[in-house]
């Protein structure tokens, strides 16, 4: 039921944040298929698994695809932006964030028909970390080049769900880290870049401290799995 487009790579596990990770591949996911279903399957990445778990124990299990993302599933929205994920429109591939609309829906104008949504290979890792009690999350997926000292975040994107009504795309987060050894500081420093970068996104209003605490941390905790980096001490 759930198509791999273009086959798996042929190349063997990769080391990655310390684990043998397998070689990614394409995940074509009809919109007719439910939660469940592909939650289910063996294709998803880390954060989309994560994701589809929290959206099946929240009772949306049964959801089509298509209408989890057009309705109140802003964690799935979130996570499948920053996989980079597509929607396959009359043999186009459509970012998933070009049919956003404000209120955080995936819609597809009136003449188009998704044929699927398309996960594309992920190099490296992804992760999800949530305050359930916040409604509030963040999805990242990033890769590295090199290792030890000479390690460089190559990609990374970073989506929040809970900080405004749409999912926000953290540009500057990403930005503070493309090329740059993922050391601790260096995460503290996106943390705090986090901080500012989603209070514009409040809904009209600035962000209460206990939420912008939860970005810190939420950003921190992800970027920190993300890249196996351990926080500084106090930090």
């Amino acid at each position: 039921m759930l198509g791999a487009g273009g086959g798996r790579a042929q190349e063997g596990p990769r080391r990655l944040c310390g684990l043998t990770v397998p070689p990614s591949a394409p995940l074509a996911v009809p919109p007719d298929v439910t939660l469940h279903t592909l939650s289910s399957s063996p294709g998803p990445p880390a954060a989309l698994r994560q994701a589809l778990a929290a959206a099946c124990a929240g009772g949306a299990g049964a959801l089509p695809l298509a209408d989890a993302l057009a309705g109140p599933e802003p964690r799935l929205t979130a996570t499948l932006i920053a996989l980079n994920a597509r929607l396959r429109i009359a043999g186009v591939a459509v970012p998933l964030e070009d049919r956003l609309t404000v209120d955080g829906r995936i819609v597809p104008r009136p003449d188009e028909i998704i044929g699927a949504v398309v996960v594309p290979a992920q190099p490296g890792a992804s992760c999800c970390r949530e305050e359930p009690d916040l409604a509030l999350g963040l999805a990242a997926a990033g890769s590295l080049t090199g290792a030890g000292d000479l390690a460089r975040v190559t990609d990374l994107r970073a989506v929040w769900w809970g900080v405004a009504p749409a999912p926000l795309i953290a540009h500057q987060v990403a930005g503070a880290l493309q090329g740059r050894r993922p050391a601790p500081a260096l995460i503290d420093i996106a943390a705090q870049t986090a901080r500012g970068e989603v209070q514009p996104a409040g809904a009209g209003a600035e962000l209460d401290t206990v939420r912008l605490d939860a970005v810190e941390r939420l950003c921190r905790d992800a970027l920190g799995a993300l890249f196996a980096i351990t926080p500084a001490e106090g930090g």
